[in-house]
């Protein structure tokens, strides 16, 4: 999947799982990371597309989320978040992820094929269900829009007070 629509469709399902902006916001930034990570030192889609590595620290993370919630935990849970995003994502594509080894034959849904119609059609449905899911659950409102604004404001004017003292 291109870049353009990894981040479209982690921001969309990010939103309607959490209805939260920071989470969106550190997730959307963190789908780009399995590629930007190769940094063309990997052949593409191995060791940073290998599902496993980043399966099992976010299920510790999300448990520990629940006994003792705090900034640092919830960053790095919706940085793993949105990593995970973009492997589910790739995992849709004729091409695949390895699912069996770091280096092994990759497997996938065949959904689409990157830079073809189809990867623009399955990133539009992703999105179209997610808008649909966030408008059910009431999360496109006005009042919790501005409501989920006011918290976001919130948090980065607390946030910036505590790094002038």
């Amino acid at each position: 999947m291109q870049w353009k629509n990894h981040r479209i469709t982690t921001f969309a399902v990010t939103y309607a799982l959490t209805g939260s902006f920071p989470a969106t916001a550190i997730a959307t930034a963190s789908s780009m990371l399995p590629d930007a990570l190769e940094m063309k030192l990997l052949k593409h889609r191995t060791m940073t597309h290998y599902p496993w590595i980043f399966l099992i620290p976010i299920v510790f993370m999300w448990s520990a989320m629940q006994h003792s919630p705090g900034y640092a935990l919830y960053t790095a849970f919706f940085i793993f978040f949105g990593y995970l995003c973009h492997l589910a994502e790739d995992f849709m594509s004729k091409s695949g992820i390895p699912l069996v080894s770091p280096y092994g034959k990759p497997t996938g849904l065949g959904l689409y094929v990157t830079h073809a119609p189809s990867e623009f059609r399955v990133a539009l449905s992703i999105v179209a269900l997610a808008v649909a899911f966030s408008w059910h659950n009431g999360l496109l409102t006005q009042d919790y829009l501005m409501h989920a604004a006011n918290n976001m404001a919130v948090l980065v004017m607390g946030a910036g007070k505590n790094l002038h003292r």
